[in-house]
């Protein structure tokens, strides 16, 4: 894969580097999760800005930090693009309970929400970060697309240095929409897109690229490119991606909004 291509598009990725230490509940000598990798990206739904990832990987970062450990640093790596101005990654103090995440099978949704303060936004733009904003959504039902790809953080090429540096190296794979998904992933409540791949390419596992966008394609003159899910799950031995469309995380935003307000 054209390195160029991938910086190019990997101003639409972030990575969530999580941090965690043993409490003193947290039985002694016991083996346990020290760092946690998860790509996101930049999502304003309603004039509020969020870390938009995969509601799964949320969701494990909270039942790890109620498990005795808590998390002692973490921080935003923005530096995925070809627009970066800081090679250093943010720090980021972050909160689960301040995480908004939806893991739900039969509704056919999986993501997850981190609120985003101004300071961050700023810092984040800064560095050539682009946020994906309802005009980049809002038509994309009527829209269809000749090819897709999906973009993310796979855990085999994320490396600790032993001063606790991190590195890490972004994939961009090419997906094949599929109309007929398995008769148990279908007819959901919420729609998903489904994309097959041909092969992993230069990765072994598509471990840690939930939370990545899916990306959609139209020829044209010019080739125009739409954000149009995030990655949620696999099927490794049918060849099988799939995840949550960026035009039903915000239905539903809008629907618990509305819910809220009545």
């Amino acid at each position: 894969m054209d390195r160029d291509i991938v910086r190019f598009f990997g101003k639409h990725l972030v990575a969530i580097d999580i941090a965690f230490k043993p409490t003193r509940k947290f039985p002694p000598k016991k083996r346990f999760k020290e760092r946690i990798f998860l790509s996101a990206t930049l999502i304003d739904l309603n004039g509020v800005l969020f870390l938009l990832t995969a509601g799964h990987c949320l969701e494990e970062v909270r039942e790890v930090a109620e498990s005795g450990l808590e998390i002692s640093s973490s921080q935003i790596i923005d530096t995925f693009g070809d627009q970066i101005k800081v090679n250093l990654p943010i720090p980021f103090h972050l909160n689960p309970d301040s995480f908004l995440f939806v893991h739900d099978d039969e509704y056919g949704l999986d993501f997850g929400l981190i609120p985003v303060r101004p300071i961050f936004e700023k810092l984040l733009l800064a560095n050539g970060v682009e946020i994906l904003t309802e005009e980049r959504w809002i038509k994309q039902p009527q829209l269809s697309f000749d090819f897709f790809a999906v973009l993310g953080l796979p855990d085999e090429f994320n490396k600790i240095d032993h001063n606790g540096t991190t590195r890490h190296e972004t994939t961009l794979l090419f997906l094949e929409e599929v109309k007929k998904p398995p008769a148990d992933l279908a007819d959901k409540k919420y729609e998903r897109f489904f994309g097959t791949f041909e092969d992993l390419g230069d990765i072994k596992s598509l471990k840690g690229m939930s939370g990545g966008p899916i990306i959609g394609f139209k020829r044209g003159e010019k080739m125009q490119y739409w954000l149009v899910g995030i990655q949620s799950g696999c099927r490794k031995h049918k060849n099988l991606i799939f995840g949550t469309k960026i035009s039903e995380i915000a239905r539903f935003h809008n629907n618990a909004i509305a819910a809220s307000a009545a």
